[in-house]
């Protein structure tokens, strides 16, 4: 298996806060059944401005440390992009890193409101190739209280990702509720840790597997946990299966749009 979305890096956001937890991390992911992440620090423009100099750097300092140690786990650059009306620039500057180089970007939303720019945004990304996966969509307020805010985004192409942690939340907490009904509407593509850390979010997360493959089937926990995150890793064709999600008593899925509509869409 290989996460996409962790803080491995030492030192540079509020993940692992240095190599010594770095590699303990790693330890822990071995734990698991991992063998490779994608470290996708922080970019938050006026907080961790994590750049791709700043991901190399870290990424050589715990390949060298790996080494030493001799564990075999592989490393992949990335970054997890705050996305705002910048983003596209920043890319395009090669100031921040997509998943290993590929076509697809993890964005993070704000937690709270919801991103009046965000469609606009992805439309501005995928005009330059790439596919957005969009954060621990579980996590925010306004997909807690409507999960068909997602619908139009996957539509239109987009990938959501959830935390693992987001099962060891009380049985009552929104954010455990909302990444089960995600889950159920087969709407998430990637389960990853979010790893902050040893004990925050760490990536000891064997323990959840067992729960995973009863709920989703032996097929679709490989999908969301090995094969997934492969193709991202290799830049792979990966689709969005919008018109495999479910239709919810009571609601219809956004029709599809002509030729025509899409094509001169805003």
């Amino acid at each position: 298996m290989i996460d996409l979305h962790n803080h491995l890096i030492p030192g540079v956001d509020d993940g692992a806060v240095d190599l010594a937890e770095s590699v303990q991390m790693v330890r822990q992911y071995l734990e698991s059944g991992y063998r490779g992440a994608v470290c996708t620090s922080h970019y938050y423009p006026g907080g961790y401005e994590t750049t791709r100099q700043l991901i190399d750097e870290g990424i050589g300092l715990l390949s060298q440390e790996l080494l030493r140690q001799g564990l075999e786990f592989d490393l992949y650059p990335g970054n997890e992009l705050f996305l705002d009306m910048d983003t596209v620039e920043k890319l395009n500057a090669e100031e921040v890193y997509s998943l290993n180089n590929s076509r697809f970007v993890l964005l993070e939303l704000p937690f709270q409101t919801e991103p009046n720019y965000g469609m606009n945004m992805v439309y501005q990304l995928q005009l330059k190739g790439y596919v957005p996966i969009l954060a621990h969509c579980e996590r925010y307020t306004y997909v807690q209280k409507n999960t068909d805010w997602l619908l139009e985004y996957i539509r239109k192409g987009c990938l959501i990702q959830g935390n693992l942690s987001s099962l060891r939340s009380p049985e009552d907490s929104s954010t455990r509720k909302t990444l089960l009904e995600l889950m159920d509407r087969h709407m998430i593509h990637f389960l990853c840790t979010d790893a902050h850390g040893t004990q925050l979010r760490s990536p000891a997360v064997a323990d959840l597997f067992p729960q995973l493959k009863e709920r989703l089937g032996e097929g679709r926990f490989q999908r969301i946990l090995v094969d997934n995150p492969r193709k991202v890793v290799q830049n792979q064709f990966l689709s969005s299966s919008y018109d495999d999600i479910p239709v919810v008593e009571n609601q219809e899925k956004p029709k599809k749009r002509t030729l025509f509509e899409r094509f001169f869409r805003k």
